[in-house]
This record gives C-alpha cells, structure tokens and sequence, in this order.
C-alpha cells in the first residue's frame, strides 16, 4: 500500500533529521566557549531560544552530544540508521553510571548487537544493553571486594610477622611483671629481743 511508503519515508526523514541535530549540537559542544563568547549565555539557554525544546528533551540531547563522541560504536550505528533516536536515548540513560573502560566495552558490545538485532523489534538491543551493564557492575563489585580481601589479609600479614619469634612460632607479646602491691609484699615483723637491765651490785 502506498501508506507504508509514506509511513517508511516520512520516518526516515525523522531520523535523518534527528542525526542531524546530534552532529549540530556535538559541534556547538566542540565550540561551546565559542557560542557563549557570540551570545553572551550558556549553550543550554541559547540552545532553548533557538529550538523551543522542553528542558527534558534539551538534556537529552546535550547529554547526547556529549556522550556520544566517546561512544563511536554507538554513534556509528546511529548514522547508519541501525539504532533510532529512542533506542540511542535508552542505552546512554542505561550506561550513564559506568566508568570510562567499562564504557568503552558497552560501546563495543552495543556496536554488535546493532548489526544483529538490526531486524529484530527495538526492545532487544534494550535487553542486551541491560544484560552488560549488570554484568559490568557485577565485575566492578566483586573487583572491589577482592581489593578489600587482599587488603585485609596484607594487614593480617603485617601483625603476623611483628609477633613471629626467633624460633619461627607465633609467641604472644611479653607482658610486664605487675608491680608489687602492699599486699602482696611480705611483710617481716620485727624481733623481739630483751632488754638487759644492768643489776646494781
């Protein structure tokens, strides 16, 4: 039917346009203290002036800006019209707490999926997205407590060593002897001895 051509080319166009909107934004971001120089106000207000955008959607896309660069297999995807604009939303939102090398092997896994799913509905890149960032912070907490297992036991190492003795046998810390209390002093009583008393002859 000729609606679904309408439908198809309308949406394309969509998306075009949304591309577009990222590479102009991600290049304002490059010149930011540029356009803050010429309009004399933060790229997030010049930005609302110019587009009417609601702040929610406004956040979207700086953040969006300002992520995507560092994520290429993302980005890439995007371009190529593998990924829409919503699933791209969804997966930075689902990313936004990892760490720089944990990012990188998000993008990564993302960029395959892109391909592999790029015929299958839009919610199981969502899937796949949530399954690595579960596993990567499962990584990053069971790295942590091993950092605190191997701290622990270093510690333990080092009080160990201080009460090995000679003989290589844990021996407890000398302790001093307690100091002599009044009662516990023997107690000498004098001796009686008499007393002569000269005789008067």
């Amino acid at each position: 039917m000729q609606i679904n051509g309408d439908v198809e080319r309308i949406a394309a166009q969509a998306a075009d346009a949304d591309r577009a909107v990222i590479r102009l934004i991600a290049s304002i971001m490059d010149r930011s203290d540029h356009v803050a120089a010429q309009t004399g106000v933060p790229v997030e207000v010049w930005l609302a002036s110019v587009t009417r955008l609601l702040p929610l959607e406004r956040r979207r896309l700086l953040a969006a800006a300002e992520t995507l660069p560092k994520m290429p297999g993302v980005w890439n995807a995007f371009q190529d019209g593998l990924l829409s604009w919503s699933q791209v939303c969804a997966v930075l939102n689902m990313g936004r707490s990892l760490r720089a090398g944990d990012r990188t092997v998000y993008d990564d896994r993302l960029a395959v999926a892109a391909v592999e799913l790029a015929d299958a509905d839009a919610g199981a890149l969502l899937d796949i997205a949530d399954m690595v960032v579960k596993q990567l912070d499962h990584a990053r907490q069971a790295t942590a407590e091993k950092a605190d297992v191997d701290r622990d036991i270093c510690c333990s190492s080092h009080v160990s060593i201080g009460l090995v003795g000679r003989s290589g046998v844990i021996s407890p810390p000398r302790r001093s002897p307690p100091s002599p209390t009044r009662s516990s002093q023997p107690h000498h009583r004098p001796m009686w001895s008499p007393t002569l008393t000269p005789t008067r002859t």
